[in-house]
This record gives structure tokens, C-alpha cells and sequence, in this order.
């Protein structure tokens, strides 16, 4: 912590959010986090048994044949953007959960 003017200022990257998002097969993606400007990193985990998400930041259009990452059941990714994150589902909607820090 560094202390300015007698008021703590918390350090970058010592802020975090943990959250739980539902997917859906909306074609392109949806956006699952939205962009933060100053984000270190999201980390995501794809919580479903079976169901495989697709992943991508920014503007980028997600599908399950480009160049997406592919997150299968209880695999997770660090991302280093602080643009939004979108998720797509394979079928049905899964649940990914994701930590941010900024």
C-alpha cells in the first residue's frame, strides 16, 4: 500500500473481482466481462462437465472454427487485456467463472 496525504492508495493489480457468468450460443459471442480500463489480467474457468466454451477479447467474433480459444470442461486461461471478454457456448449454457484483476 502507498500512502499519500495520509489516505491509503491501494497499489495496481491489488484490486480483484471474482463473478460467475452463464454462456449462451448467440452467434459472434456475448460479452461475459466488460472492458476495464487499467485490467491486469482475467482469468476464466469454464465450469461445466461437458459443455466446451469458446473464448475471445475485444472486438473479436468468436466461433467455434477460428483462431478462439477453446476452454474444454474445467480447463481455465489467463487473459492480459483490459478489453472485454466474450464467451461462446458449444450448446446449452454453461456457467464460466472468471477473476479480474486491475
Amino acid at each position: 500500500m502507498v500512502t499519500q496525504w495520509s489516505t491509503p492508495v491501494p497499489e495496481k493489480g491489488t484490486r480483484m473481482r471474482a463473478d460467475k457468468v452463464t454462456t449462451a450460443t448467440t452467434a459472434g459471442g456475448t460479452v461475459g466481462i466488460s472492458a476495464r480500463p487499467g485490467r491486469i489480467s482475467a482469468t476464466v474457468k469454464n465450469e461445466d462437465a461437458a459443455i466446451t466454451v469458446y473464448v475471445g477479447a475485444g472486438d473479436e467474433t468468436i466461433s467455434s472454427t477460428d483462431n478462439s480459444r477453446t476452454l474444454l470442461f474445467g480447463e481455465s486461461e489467463t487473459f492480459y487485456t483490459d478489453q472485454s471478454i466474450k464467451f461462446l457456448a458449444a450448446s446449452g449454457a454453461p456457467v464460466v467463472s472468471y477473476v479480474e484483476r486491475w
